[in-house]
């Protein structure tokens, strides 16, 4: 399920914090040449996304490794009270919905 309509002022915000976070590197081939990427191979569909490519996000800092790591602990606590198991399926939906 695509969210972009949920809110299209967090992309800029998620794009920085990626930035401030992570050095964005190409991989390295068997000889130790950096392997280009396709800066226009994308999937056909209506909904372009790039396709995968080789590449590497290298942690910028310890300091920023911890804020990473305590702020992804945050998180998932803040996420907790959905876990657990669902009636609710994409069938089910389809189908009529969950009677109650």
């Amino acid at each position: 399920m695509n969210s972009i309509h949920l809110d299209p002022l967090s992309r800029p915000g998620s794009l920085a914090r990626l930035l401030w976070a992570f050095e964005m590197r190409l991989e390295v081939d068997e000889m130790g040449g950096k392997r280009e990427a396709d800066v226009w191979a994308y999937n056909d569909s209506e909904n372009m996304r790039p396709l995968p490519f080789a590449g590497r996000f290298v942690v910028r800092s310890e300091k920023i490794k911890e804020v990473l790591v305590r702020e992804a602990g945050e998180a998932r606590e803040r996420l907790r009270r959905w876990d657990g198991e669902t009636e609710w399926t994409v069938k089910g939906a389809a189908e009529g919905g969950l009677m109650v």
